[in-house]
């Protein structure tokens, strides 16, 4: 079978993910209209950021939707009347356990079907099996490891050892997995509460992906 040859690209849309999944998680709350034709909608009300922007406060675009500081009262005034907003925090895509699944299984296909690339289109898994090492080993507390971003790194190193072909190129770095799994079971997380049990079911998967690999 030919390898997948827009796996590099594929691979690059899906880190954007893990990205943004961090930077909404730290953004300032949105704010839903609450009257009107427009209930319901993302109402980041624009002659509010202007007048935060002309405070000094700027304003934040998180994923293509702007955000609005958190200042103020949550209200904005129009031409004929005022309307009140309700501040609502978006929620990051990697914590929802669907989407981060759909999104591990994505990742670990393109290094799967991506192998036998040569030249600037090659795919290394061991280099990508460091830097989720890297995220595993984050402090819970800051901002690059919110959102899921450190649940995502456990699970999809559990998926890289869980397939055959991959395991067998991870197995030398099974101990240092194995010791970040044993770290990890440590910490509780930060509004993590899945935190461990992936850290044993990635520690699972390291063992069984060895023994495949013998």
């Amino acid at each position: 079978d030919q390898p997948l040859q827009s796996a590099p690209s594929l691979l690059a849309v899906l880190m954007k993910l893990m990205g943004m999944t961090a930077g909404i998680a730290s953004a300032a709350p949105v704010f839903l209209s609450t009257g009107g034709s427009e209930s319901g909608s993302l109402a980041a009300s624009s002659k509010k950021s202007k007048s935060a922007a002309s405070a000094g406060k700027g304003k934040k675009t998180v994923g293509g939707i702007g955000i609005s500081g958190g200042g103020g009262g949550g209200s904005s005034s129009g031409g004929g009347g005022s309307s009140k907003g309700v501040p609502v925090r978006l929620t990051p895509p990697l914590l929802s356990t669907a989407m981060r699944t759909t999104w591990v299984d994505c990742v670990v296909l393109c290094y799967r079907l991506g192998d036998g690339l040569t030249g600037p289109a090659r795919v290394d898994p061991l280099s990508f099996l460091q830097r989720m090492m890297d995220v595993v080993a984050l402090n819970p507390r800051s901002q690059r490891a919110a959102g899921g971003t450190r649940l995502s790194a456990l699970q999809i190193i559990s998926a890289l050892f869980a397939d055959d072909v991959l395991a067998t190129k991870l197995a030398p770095w099974a101990y240092d997995v194995l010791h970040l799994c044993h770290k990890a079971l440590k910490s509780s997380g930060n509004n993590e509460p899945y935190y461990r049990l992936l850290a044993v079911r990635a520690a699972t998967s390291v063992a069984v992906g060895c023994r495949t690999a013998a």
